[in-house]
């Protein structure tokens, strides 16, 4: 298939010495047959450091080019253009978990590559032609088609597949630092020694990237300065340090350009292409001067971040950063503002470098406790629950939970948190609980909100639980600062549910599945509500009849009979490893 491409006039740009002014008036159209078959779709998260900047684009599409393509540059990517609502429809689609970051492909077929961008056609309906535009790369997942209102079993199957995309959060972690200097000598002031202790000193009671990961995770996710496999590249006391320059200034071209020239350096420099043997790789910049308003960004469900002037220093900003490579999204604050939680890292973390660590429902994705993690069902009566701070997880002398979900029976859940360790230095949740939403089920991108933070006796209200109008109630009960082990005690009620209707809104609450036995003998398998005071038989049984609750026997579901996530949390089980429990 013949390409209108000029990919390889760009790469030569990386490569060479030029002036922003030659690349500005240089054109040259080149046709290119392409064997790839498409460009893996990216997510570049960034971190807003201008407040002032109110309907800020904080996440850009992006595509990363095949290196077949590229000639055999590995990392080159391009963003994505189009009309406002095709980039917004692709966004949406990324946040309903149909495209994955990192792994979904846009196919060729309908999309044309240029200099610098991958251009949609103008009259491309992006979600009729989702399954055309959107492949799942080497046939391993299946893609998700079409209409993005459909059912719960669609999204869950494809979510529970994503995971296994996502960049490993677990273990212990190698990073690779680049102090950039460009074409007019413009780099970061600070010397790779500076550099390296900043970020990955671990001396105690200091403030670094790899003490504040190793508290927040209880030693779960570690990350140091990976080896430097020329070195002639690096300095004494600059573990994990770099530098490199780039024959492009940062002045008058895009970020998007600016990675692409450091990504071919570094791959030149190091003798192999980006990651190596690095899980995440930070690029410094001096400063920025096109499209700013950002202080760092970086990919989803990827490897790199990049950070201009001062901004690396700010350990909050750079766990933000590692929070997007690992697949998290942002966080919200009470004014549903996408980045005003002030809670958690993935929130603004910008004034909060000594203590902020990740909300309950990013510490839930993360899989950090999940030996100290429960899962609630309102729908099964009021509970009381224990909760621990999780930067005290480590010394649980009962093993109390630290994480609990709150199971709402659609891809929205609540999550909740006691704020008191290492993560509570937030002037907001000092010693409270927290409770907050998020989306697919709290493993995969998605944005969460904060919805409240609580005192003893407070009660965060949710007026319509799982879209069945039903009030649930959170409450702490007690919070007690004084014991050797803090902890909070929390009581989780649902209000106004009773008996059985069948005819409930499915679509937004997990079918209940239960065998029902009606009082003239018939017997099937329906789909059932736990609402309501009267049941409407399905019209394949007996069109328009009523039957009172208490006529009908429900034989009660037993959990470790179900064998798939969905029914297993839709009959008020708990999805544990991979069994229901």
């Amino acid at each position: 298939m013949m390409l209108n491409k000029n990919i390889l006039f760009s790469l030569s740009l990386l490569l060479v010495p030029a002036s922003a002014k030659q690349i500005q008036n240089t054109k040259r159209n080149l046709g290119i047959t392409s064997t790839a078959k498409g460009c893996t779709l990216m997510v570049a998260s960034r971190f807003r450091a201008d407040r002032s900047l109110l309907n800020y684009g904080h996440e850009i599409l992006e595509c990363l080019i095949d290196p077949i393509d590229t000639e055999g540059i590995v990392g080159f990517t391009l963003p994505i253009r189009g009309t406002k609502w095709q980039i917004e429809s692709l966004k949406k689609m990324v946040h309903d978990g149909v495209i994955i970051p990192g792994t979904s492909l846009l196919n060729y077929k309908l999309a044309t590559l240029t200099p610098d961008c991958v251009q949609l056609p103008v009259d491309l309906n992006v979600i009729e032609a989702v399954e055309t535009v959107v492949d799942l790369s080497d046939g391993t997942v299946n893609h998700v088609a079409g209409n993005l209102d459909g059912s719960l079993r669609t999204a869950e199957s494809t979510i529970e597949k994503t995971k296994s995309y996502a960049v490993s959060t677990i273990g212990q972690k190698k990073a690779l630092v680049v102090k950039v200097k460009d074409s007019v000598g413009k780099t970061v002031a600070d010397s790779p020694e500076v550099i390296s202790n900043a970020l990955f000193c671990t001396d105690e009671d200091v403030i670094s990237l790899t003490n504040n990961l190793n508290m927040c995770s209880n030693d779960v996710f570690t990350i140091g300065p990976g080896d430097i496999t020329v070195p002639s590249l690096t300095s004494p006391n600059a573990d994990g340090v770099i530098e490199v320059d780039i024959h492009l200034s940062l002045e008058g071209n895009s970020p998007a350009l600016i990675k692409n020239a450091i990504t071919a350096a570094v791959n030149t420099k190091l003798g192999f292409s980006l990651p190596g043997p690095y899980d995440h790789v930070f690029y410094l910049l001096e400063d920025c001067y096109y499209d700013c308003g950002w202080g760092a960004y970086s990919y989803v469900n990827h490897w790199l971040s990049v950070y201009q002037s001062k901004y690396y220093k700010h350990i909050g900003v750079v766990m933000h950063e590692i929070g997007n490579n690992l697949g998290l999204g942002y966080s919200g604050g009470l004014d549903d503002v996408f980045d005003s939680d002030y809670t958690g890292i993935m929130g603004n973390p910008f004034h909060h470098d000594s203590g902020l660590c990740y909300n309950p429902a990013k510490n839930w994705q993360l899989g950090w406790f999940d030996s100290h993690k429960i899962t609630v069902n309102p729908l099964n009566g009021p509970v009381t629950v224990e909760l621990f701070g999780t930067t005290d997880a480590s010394i649980n002398p009962k093993n109390i939970p630290v994480v609990l979900k709150i199971e709402t029976g659609t891809l929205a859940d609540l999550y909740v948190g006691f704020n008191h360790g290492f993560g509570d230095a937030t002037i907001e949740v000092l010693d409270e609980l927290v409770v907050v939403e998020a989306g697919l089920n709290g493993e995969a991108y998605s944005q969460s909100y904060l919805k409240a933070h609580l005192l003893t006796d407070e009660t965060y209200i949710c007026k319509d639980f799982g879209g069945l109008g039903l009030e649930l109630k959170i409450t702490p009960i007690d919070i007690d600062l004084d014991s050797t082990h803090p902890y909070a005690l929390i009581n989780i009620e649902l209000e106004g549910h009773s008996l059985v209707d069948i005819n409930a809104n499915l679509e937004n609450f997990a079918d209940a599945e239960a065998d029902v036995s009606l009082s003239d003998g018939l017997n099937t398998n329906l789909d059932v509500d736990v609402l309501g005071d009267a049941i409407e038989v399905d019209a394949n049984l007996d069109i328009g009849k009523e039957q009172d609750a208490d006529d009908l026997n429900i034989v009660p579901v037993v959990c470790n009979t179900l064998t798939d996530k969905l029914s297993c949390r839709s009959n008020g089980c708990a999805w544990l490893f991979g069994k229901c429990c």
